[in-house]
């Protein structure tokens, strides 16, 4: 698992049947890999939660962070696509699996510890796109905007049980901040 072509596979294993009862089999297997393979890169079923959590966060952060800077588009629109990348995508992962939550918990630990500040890189693009686009005249109407959006997500995050529901939701929010 040098690359990160399973980690979405192994989140699934965790989400699915929950932290202790997901073995270094089913990740070996999951990732075409031999126990000891798993055990000598990772040393524990911890560390691969923790690497399978930080990479798939790095990998959303960078593809929201590119599409934030490179997407043409009303901005409405962008928002959207990128709120839903960062999160909506992963509804079903959360909602609709029987320890989604358990491993939503092992991810904010692990994002506490991580040397990456995903949720600020975040933070700081959404802020930085609007304020770019002159949706907002200061960096601080665009800050204080960021923020309601990021919170209003979060809550769509819980609430919503698919991500067509967390879609509707934020494309709700975005209106009512945006006009």
């Amino acid at each position: 698992m040098k690359t990160d072509d399973n980690v979405l596979e192994v989140l699934r294993l965790f989400a699915t049947y929950g932290f202790r009862k997901t073995s270094i089999s089913d990740i070996a297997k999951a990732a075409d890999l031999s126990r000891q393979s798993i055990y000598n890169q990772y040393g524990s079923k911890e560390a691969v939660l923790e690497w399978a959590v930080t990479t798939f966060l790095g990998n959303i952060t960078d593809t929201v962070i590119h599409q934030l800077k490179t997407t043409d588009g009303e901005p409405a629109v962008v928002l959207s696509k990128s709120f839903q990348l960062w999160t909506g995508d992963h509804v079903p992962l959360l909602r609709g699996t029987p320890h989604g939550a358990e491993i939503l918990d092992a991810a904010i630990i692990s994002v506490a510890k991580a040397s990456r500040n995903y949720e600020g890189e975040f933070v700081d693009a959404i802020t930085t796109f609007l304020w770019l686009r002159e949706v907002f005249p200061t960096k601080r109407e665009a800050e204080e905007t960021t923020f309601v959006l990021n919170l209003a997500s979060k809550g769509l995050l819980l609430k919503s049980e698919t991500s067509e529901a967390y879609a509707l939701g934020m494309k709700r929010v975005i209106k009512a901040l945006l006009g």
